[in-house]
């Protein structure tokens, strides 16, 4: 009975231990989380950012160009070229000068009669349109020219009255205001004859 007593004993005190070194709960584990997640790079840091802001300009781009506007009669002045005759016509070109200080346009016909008096008033009727060559938009710079060949024919060839013209009464294209020219010829009154023709105005030779 002794040693069944010693028996029993020792078996309850190996359970005893054996309880507790497995006293924690299996709730009690660690369980593998997320890893850190590493630190997300800013422009300016180590990653490599764009060379310029997204939407700045070009430098190297050009800028839009100005518009060039008409030459009006106040920023040009016109001239009488070498007048040239052949077979009862005179030919002489009118020469338009850029007077101001910015580019201008030139384009089309201008308006030519024969004048005379004080104040300058027109004899018979306007220069007729040569519209074979038709017409081009020429940009005149500062001090530039362009011209438009100019035929009078001889008042001689009509059976006509006649008035001494002195002077060429001019409008640029497409103005109101005209420029008096010298020249001396006779004009068609009665009947009235259309003694000058006129081209549009081209680059100076």
């Amino acid at each position: 009975m002794r040693l069944t007593a010693v028996a029993v004993l020792a078996f309850a005190a190996v359970a005893t231990a054996c309880g507790s070194g497995s006293n924690s709960s299996p709730g009690s584990l660690t369980q593998p989380g997320p890893s850190t997640p590493s630190a997300v790079a800013t422009p300016g840091g180590s990653q490599p950012g764009p060379s310029s802001a997204p939407g700045s300009p070009d430098p190297a781009a050009p800028s839009p160009e100005r518009p060039v506007s008409a030459c009006t009669t106040s920023n040009l002045t016109v001239t009488l070229g070498r007048q040239e005759g052949a077979a009862g016509h005179i030919y002489a070109p009118l020469v338009f000068t850029n007077s101001g200080t910015e580019a201008c346009t030139i384009y089309g016909y201008p308006g030519v009669s024969l004048a005379a008096g004080t104040p300058t008033a027109t004899i018979g009727p306007g220069a007729a349109r040569d519209t074979a060559e038709g017409a081009q938009t020429v940009t005149l710079a500062p001090g530039a020219s362009a011209q438009a060949t100019m035929r009078y024919t001889q008042a001689g060839n009509y059976p006509c009255e006649r008035t001494k013209a002195t002077a060429l009464l001019i409008y640029p294209p497409d103005q109101t205001t005209a420029i008096a020219v010298p020249f001396t010829a006779d004009a068609c009154t009665a009947p009235p004859v259309a003694l000058l023709t006129i081209g549009s105005v081209k680059p100076a030779a």
